[in-house]
């Protein structure tokens, strides 16, 4: 059983950005399907959702971009640029017959034959009953279509088609939670309403683990510095750690080849578990692939 909750709301407000293929910096989750980044970022959410669902008490799960949930291999615009052949698909064909990183292995075993398995999907999956799911999306046929995906997957959820930076502030949980936040970086706007949400999150769900994914390299240095600086004086006193992977420039031809997700109060040890995962899944992705973990505040 599910249940989903789709806000009708103005058509401006739920139309998303225009799809931009080759714009420097933002990041379209249609076009990069199973992209190295891609593979980083869901390899770090499997391993996080892992730890958050290790204790018995419920766990709330709430993602401001929840994008489709499940996306074609053959869609137009997956076909594209067909990034998932340097990523999932290179993943897949040199993990064959080795013994694998724990959450390598879990991720690898979510995917489907024909349809990428993205990060609303992987939570969904991932939640046990008691657990709460709760998927923002502003675009209105993603959220439709990110309902019938969680439908077909058997999970137990809530769309809600409206903004997720609102949404996930009018959110009240007494429960742990995590929230993860993967927005396409397309407008100028994100940084400063990245902070304000965890601003917001640090007074009134104090329970929540915060995960940011952005984009690195490629002319994005000064928004990430400025993401970081902005996201540690807004969470106060709260832990914050980065974690990055870089595919080399020689073993790639992806627009995209560097990310990195920031971590507000991440698990105990989650450090020394990145510190392990990562080396695995950089040389798994690309030999000579870089990868880096470090605290830019701890208690």
């Amino acid at each position: 059983m599910y249940s989903m909750l789709l806000l009708v709301a103005p058509a401006a407000a739920l139309r998303g950005a225009p799809l931009r293929a080759t714009t420097r910096l933002d990041y379209d989750h249609l076009y990069h399907i199973g992209s190295p980044v891609d593979v980083f970022k869901h390899c770090v959410l499997t391993a996080l959702l892992r730890r958050c669902t290790a204790k018995a008490s419920p766990l709330t799960y709430a993602e401001t971009h929840a994008g489709r949930g499940l996306y074609a291999y053959g869609s137009e615009e997956a076909a594209t640029l067909a990034e998932f052949e340097e990523g999932y698909h290179k993943l897949r064909a040199r993990a064959e017959g080795r013994e694998l990183h724990a959450d390598i292995a879990a991720y690898l075993a979510a995917q489907r034959r024909d349809e990428y398995v993205g990060s609303a999907a992987l939570a969904a999956l991932a939640l046990r009953e008691g657990d709460r799911g709760i998927f923002f999306e502003r675009d209105s046929e993603c959220a439709a279509a990110l309902t019938d995906a969680l439908t077909r997957l058997g999970a137990d959820f809530t769309v809600e088609a409206r903004d997720g930076y609102a949404g996930t502030k009018m959110l009240r949980i007494p429960t742990r939670g995590l929230v993860f936040v993967d927005p396409p970086y397309q407008s100028g706007s994100d940084t400063d309403l990245i902070a304000a949400l965890c601003g917001h999150l640090k007074t009134y769900w104090r329970a929540a683990r915060i995960a940011v994914w952005y984009p690195r390299g490629d002319g994005a240095d000064a928004r990430t510095e400025r993401l970081r600086h902005e996201i540690l004086a807004a969470t106060g006193e709260f832990d914050v750690l980065d974690a990055h992977l870089t595919v080399p420039p020689d073993a790639s031809t992806t627009r995209l080849r560097s990310s990195g997700m920031l971590l507000v109060q991440p698990p105990y040890g989650f450090d020394d578990e990145l510190a392990v995962l990562l080396p695995e899944l950089a040389e798994l992705l690309a030999p000579g692939g870089r990868w880096g973990v470090e605290w830019l505040r701890r208690s």
